[in-house]
């Protein structure tokens, strides 16, 4: 089998890719947009809240005398919660704590873990994450 117009690859090849046929992806990224613009607003206030919940929370488990060591902000919240550490505790031995126990977070910089909330946070996750956090100031305690 072959080409029996005497087109060769060289001209069909650069030409369909310059129209765009070499985008397969194209519906599928398409249909993810289009999902995104029919479920955003509700997806959004979900995260926002569970975000409010997760910074409240932290900030409740937190003991007065160790407020000025870690805790939440809670202003200017999105969909990320920004976990502030000093005074001895650094933001790597948070991260690996909550590592050790499931639960991903990511150090932003010397002083602060970025919590992100997605759609797939349901609120029981934040329970869970609040649960590991009370096992880490716990475990403050004790040393």
């Amino acid at each position: 089998m072959g080409f029996s117009h005497g087109i060769t690859f060289t001209v069909v090849i650069p030409s369909f890719r310059a129209l765009g046929g070499g985008w397969r992806q194209a519906g599928v990224l398409a249909a993810a947009a289009h999902v995104a613009l029919d479920n955003a607003e509700a997806t959004i206030r979900k995260d926002h809240a569970n975000a409010q919940k997760l910074a409240s929370g932290i900030n409740a488990i937190t003991p007065d005398n160790l407020k000025n060591v870690i805790h939440a902000t809670e202003t200017g919240l999105t969909n990320m919660v920004m976990l502030i550490c000093s005074n001895g505790i650094s933001p790597s031995q948070v991260q690996k704590f909550f590592q050790s126990n499931g639960v991903l977070v990511m150090v932003f910089d010397a002083t602060r873990i970025r919590i992100v909330l997605n759609w797939g946070v349901k609120e029981s996750d934040i329970d869970e994450v609040l649960n590991v956090y009370s096992r880490f100031i716990d475990s403050i305690f004790k040393n």
